[in-house]
């Protein structure tokens, strides 16, 4: 398992939200395959946040890959 540091970086809009970003590492991005057309899963247990690849199968169903 490769481990990064990242910064947390906060951009708020012109009527007060806020939104937190991180960069994930490029070479992680294409390991997955993933584009800017892609969709992923993102899991919160309270201490770790998981991303998961995701398809649409033939169904029209989310599974993940």
């Amino acid at each position: 398992m490769e481990e990064v540091k990242a910064k947390v970086m906060l951009t708020k809009s012109g009527n007060g939200s806020e939104n937190y970003r991180l960069r994930i590492p490029t070479p992680w991005i294409r390991e997955l395959g993933l584009d800017q057309d892609f969709e992923v899963t993102m899991n919160f247990d309270g201490d770790t946040i998981t991303i998961s690849k995701i398809k649409i199968n033939s169904n029209g169903y989310i599974e993940e890959i």
